[in-house]
């Protein structure tokens, strides 16, 4: 009988030990209430390069050093590279990681419907109407938020953030 109970309890850590290792390494993101699994795309990765960078020049260096790279420009910041596998993404995107014009440099997520989701280092935040300025600066600091500028925002919120890293 004890065998038995020793051999529950062992299984019941290891049971455990796998749903930790593998909550850990989940990706997702809250849209609103709800919680998304988000899932990379093998072959794709968005860099966000910084505001002195120019756009056409930046398109030349990348078709010059990386031929097979397929571009797809979202704004002049922001570019989606498509490779042909795993492999050359994780490569290019070490490379890529170590420029000092490059702002970040993510792999592209789909979510569970197909739809594929952009994550650079900018969020959208907006705070309820009870938390004050200091408050809010705090969070941000706490967080490693950087207030990038203010569109159109009550006093309660609107901000745009860039983060130092931070991803759930």
């Amino acid at each position: 009988m004890k065998t038995k109970l020793y051999l529950l309890t062992a299984a019941i850590i290891v049971a455990f030990l796998f749903g930790f290792m593998f909550q850990e390494t989940e990706r997702f993101y809250y849209g609103f209430n709800e919680k998304i699994p988000l899932t990379e795309v093998e072959n794709k990765l968005v860099v966000r390069y910084s505001e002195s960078v120019n756009k056409d020049n930046t398109s030349s260096a990348l078709t010059r050093t990386y031929a097979t790279v397929h571009q797809t420009w979202k704004d002049n910041r922001t570019v989606v590279l498509s490779t042909g596998s795993k492999a050359d993404r994780n490569v290019l995107m070490e490379n890529l990681q170590s420029a000092p014009e490059v702002s970040s440099c993510q792999p592209m997520y789909t979510m569970n419907t197909g739809l594929e989701m952009i994550v650079t280092d900018e969020i959208v935040m907006k705070f309820k109407a009870h938390i004050r300025t200091e408050q809010q600066q705090e969070i941000n600091q706490k967080f490693g938020v950087t207030q990038v500028k203010l569109q159109n925002a009550p006093a309660n919120g609107g901000l745009l953030g860039q983060s130092t890293g931070i991803f759930a």
